[in-house]
């Protein structure tokens, strides 16, 4: 799976654009803040950085210089339109692309998945995430894909928020409040609890418990969902 970092401006342009990649089950897009893409670029595989206005311009500068000191990633621009001065700049400051109306949204996805393979990163195969799905209604989880599996309400709660973080660590505090609504002041009841439901958890969804596939734990920190 690829991981992107989309910096928005606001404005709903370019959108469709991300619209088509969130569909595809290989990408894991994260919308994020300029502050956020400088933090966190080191960890995506490529950057979309939405340019609307003149007045984007400057800040979008500042933020390629400052990501080019820290990482490789491939970084486009989707605008609208830009003029030709700003595109070259753009590509000077260590931008890959530009991506502008005159180009399709499922043509930019080929653009874009054709530029990370050659770019050296691993595609994971597409079938790896049919092979985990939630079922809400019925507090399931679809496995391998057909063996569907009941979880109890707070398993559920817990498996929806790995999921919705996949591939991203989830604190024991962050899992204990957001599962039981609870503040997690007591901290030692609460990582008991988190670890005992992740234990029952594991039981039902994994083949060995022991070596996980799905529910990691990450030491010192939590546990993440790896689909």
């Amino acid at each position: 799976m690829y991981n992107l970092g989309f910096v928005s401006n606001g404005e709903h342009s370019n959108y469709e654009y991300i619209e088509v990649l969130k569909r595809k089950p290989i990408f894991n897009i994260k919308d994020i803040s300029s502050e956020q893409a400088i933090e966190s670029s080191e960890s995506l595989d490529a950057l979309l950085i939405q340019s609307g206005s003149a007045a984007d311009v400057g800040n979008i500068c500042e933020l390629l210089i400052e990501i080019r000191k820290r990482t490789n990633a491939l970084i486009w621009i989707l605008s609208e339109e830009l003029p030709n001065t700003t595109r070259i700049i753009f590509l000077q400051l260590g931008a890959d692309g530009i991506v502008t109306n005159q180009i399709e949204p499922d043509e930019y996805l080929l653009i874009l998945r054709n530029g990370l393979k050659r770019y050296g990163l691993s595609e994971e195969v597409e079938e790896r995430m049919t092979d985990f799905k939630l079922v809400p209604n019925n507090l399931s989880v679809v496995i391998e894909g057909n063996q569907e599996i009941s979880l109890t309400r707070l398993e559920f709660k817990t498996i929806e928020l790995l999921y919705e973080k996949k591939s991203e660590a989830i604190p024991y505090q962050a899992i204990y409040q957001q599962v039981w609504d609870n503040d997690g002041d007591d901290v030692k009841n609460s990582n008991y609890r988190v670890a005992n439901l992740i234990f029952h958890l594991r039981k039902k969804l994994e083949k060995n418990p022991l070596e996980p596939k799905y529910i990691k734990t990450v030491r010192s920190k939590g546990y993440l969902l790896s689909v």
